[in-house]
């Protein structure tokens, strides 16, 4: 089954702007990383600390009589 020239000329073409449009968010945010000169992925915001769920720090946690 052979494509036609055009269709398969549209067909890339919405591949390519697909590719395009996924990609733009995260070239948009690392040029504003390199704009600006922040780092977020160095430095953690003060105050805050890695998620954990309660029954991990249970785990976590000894006891003084033992």
């Amino acid at each position: 089954m052979k494509i036609e020239p055009a269709v398969k000329q549209r067909i890339v073409k919405n591949v390519l702007l697909s590719i395009f449009i996924y990609f733009l968010p995260l070239a948009l945010m690392f040029v504003s990383f390199y704009i600006s000169g922040q780092r977020p992925w160095e430095h953690q915001p003060k105050g805050k600390q890695p998620n954990q769920s309660q029954s991990s720090l249970k785990l976590n946690q000894h006891d003084p009589n033992d």
